[in-house]
């Protein structure tokens, strides 16, 4: 099964707004595929995470004030809270033979899944 990710920054060998990729048929290589008639397997000589998440201080406003509303002190804070949540941001980085490197958005679930192709 492919995992679809959103490119956030992209190589000479991968490009485009989103990618699949599968496991490839040699250890150390993965297959991406960007488009209907784009694919390719390429030898991967580093997989790195960037662990990030953000928080939207608008969203966590408007749900204080929505929560406060309707229900009173409890609600200010339940609003704000889960108008607050975090927003994963996390990155996968893929380091190339040749030294080229994609970036993907990535969930620590589909980084795993990743790590067990390689």
């Amino acid at each position: 099964m492919s995992l679809r990710l959103k490119i956030v920054t992209g190589c000479k060998h991968v490009k485009g707004k989103e990618v699949y990729i599968d496991k490839g048929d040699k250890p150390g290589t993965l297959k991406f595929k960007t488009g209907l008639f784009s694919s390719s397997t390429l030898s991967v000589a580093g997989l790195d995470w960037q662990e990030a998440a953000t928080r939207s201080a608008g969203k966590a406003a408007a749900g204080a004030i929505i929560g406060g509303a309707l229900t009173g002190g409890i609600g200010l804070l339940a609003g704000a809270a889960i108008g607050g949540r975090k927003k994963d941001a996390s990155t996968a980085v893929i380091t190339f033979e040749d030294g080229q490197r994609l970036y993907v958005k990535a969930t620590g679930k589909d980084f795993e899944k990743l790590q067990t192709w390689l």
